[in-house]
């Protein structure tokens, strides 16, 4: 599809084994060890989302700060030193 990287090595061992049945001789051709590179153009757009905490504005003393996991993501939130979240 294109989105990601693939080693040369892994089509020319596939090629070489299909032609390797059944003949001998000559080895198959060295393939580069080098990753293929392909690129995209595409737009990744964000996808935002209000996931609520479990933290409620007085739970909270100034200066405070409480770590939680929202949808895998690892969030600090909390208070500075005049009480502001």
């Amino acid at each position: 599809t294109g989105f990601y990287a693939t080693k040369l090595e892994q089509k020319a061992v596939a090629a070489a084994g299909s032609a390797f049945c059944g003949k001998t001789g000559a080895p198959a051709a060295q393939a580069s060890s080098k990753t293929e590179r392909r690129y995209t153009t595409q737009v990744i757009l964000p996808a935002l989302q209000w996931i609520k905490t479990g933290l409620k504005l007085g739970e909270l003393q100034a200066t405070e700060l409480r770590a939680k996991n929202l949808a895998g993501v690892d969030v600090l939130g909390g208070k500075d030193g005049s009480g502001q979240l």
